[in-house]
This record gives structure tokens, C-alpha cells and sequence, in this order.
């Protein structure tokens, strides 16, 4: 009897081998780990936008790290930074909507 392996059966195997390879790639260490603006919002719970307009510019954050040269290469910053940035400065952080 032969067995055929259906549709749904092939997205469960690419998806298993997806996780298998991300659980398996080299780990960043989190002194390491950099962040864009959307990252700094998903951690602040604000916009990328306020991050970029309002957050990212104040004189006391963290400088950015800039990959390449260009003026127009996403800035990124060090995670542990912002973090430790943010503890600092919470009461003075822009509040985001409600939702």
C-alpha cells in the first residue's frame, strides 16, 4: 500500500524544518542584540513613528549604530541600551494610545 503524503502533511514538515533551523542557528547574545525603531515601539508600547519623532531624538538616548555609511541605512541600536534607558527615563516617556 503506498502512502502519499498530503498537502497539509507537507506545510506541517516545511514548518517543523523552519523551527528546526531557527532553534538551531547561532544564538546573539543579549549585550548583543540590536534593535530598529519598531523594535524600540514593540518595547515601549509606542508607534515606530513617536519612536523616531519623539523618542529616538531626545539628546539622553543611546546613540545609534549605523550599519553602512548611507544617511539613509536604518539606524539600530543596542538593545540592552535602550533598555536600560528606558527603566531610567520612564516617567518621562511619551505616552502611547489606548487601544
Amino acid at each position: 500500500m503506498e502512502q502519499s503524503v498530503q498537502p497539509v502533511d507537507q506545510d506541517l514538515v516545511a514548518a517543523l524544518r523552519d523551527l528546526v533551523a531557527q532553534l538551531s542557528a547561532p544564538k546573539i547574545a543579549p549585550d548583543d542584540e540590536l534593535w530598529t525603531s519598531k523594535e524600540i515601539g514593540e518595547y515601549l508600547k509606542l508607534s515606530h513613528v513617536t519612536v523616531e519623532q519623539r523618542v529616538a531624538i531626545r539628546p539622553d538616548f543611546p546613540e545609534p549604530l549605523q550599519p553602512c555609511g548611507t544617511v539613509k541605512a536604518m539606524k539600530r541600536w543596542f538593545a540592552v541600551d535602550v533598555k536600560k534607558w528606558a527603566r531610567q527615563n520612564s516617567s518621562k516617556l511619551p505616552k502611547g494610545k489606548k487601544r
